[in-house]
């Protein structure tokens, strides 16, 4: 089992396609090999052939934006069930830290692995197996354009001020360390209490 979680921001924007969520993914593009977060910028277009989601694919609802922040974590020694929780509560941190950015104004509101602005959908999620690892997928809108339903947007809604969508890089790096350290310590309070 994992303590710490390796993490790398990608400075050159590429698309998510859906095939970035399959086992050693970040190992044969980043040489990061173990339990690692990765998070870049670019367009999201997931055809169906590529969707995980089973809710998706019989709803013949493709994923699309024209620019999304994506986080893509494989994880190894973890059930799908803990993956599932983790997927969840990183959700509920991105959702912290974008309402302390901008305090109750266009307040993020998260439901299941969803978050939402005004009634409005700002990402995708999803957590997954493979024979190794949990993988688990974060997409936030920077933009509403080219998305297939009405979304939010972290530009489009201002969800983050103006000097940090200027270095939307920096802001990706601190998500990353912030998430991987709820997982860290997470797995530590295992190791501080006694069975009764």
């Amino acid at each position: 089992m994992w303590t710490a979680l390796q993490t790398f921001v990608d400075p050159v924007a590429r698309s998510y396609t859906g095939v970035e969520l399959s086992p050693l993914w970040i190992y044969k593009t980043y040489g990061l090999q173990g339990s690692a977060l990765v998070a870049f910028q670019g367009a999201c277009e997931v055809p169906l052939e590529h969707l995980v989601d089973q809710a998706d694919v019989l709803a013949n609802a493709p994923i699309a934006s024209d620019r999304m922040i994506h986080v893509v974590a494989e994880l190894f020694g973890l059930p799908a069930e803990a993956g599932v929780l983790l997927q969840r509560l990183w959700m509920a941190r991105v959702a912290e830290e974008l309402n302390q950015q901008r305090g109750a104004a266009n307040r993020v509101v998260r439901t299941g692995d969803d978050l939402w602005v005004s009634g409005r959908k700002l990402s995708v999620s999803i957590c997954t197996v493979s024979p190794l690892s949990v993988l688990i997928h974060i997409g936030l809108n920077v933009t509403t354009s080219g998305t297939p339903l009405p979304t939010a947007g972290l530009m489009s809604d201002a969800l983050l001020a103006s000097e940090v969508l200027d270095n939307l890089e920096s802001w990706q790096n601190q998500l990353l360390q912030n998430l991987a350290l709820e997982a860290q310590q997470a797995l530590l309070a295992l190791c501080k209490v006694v069975a009764r």
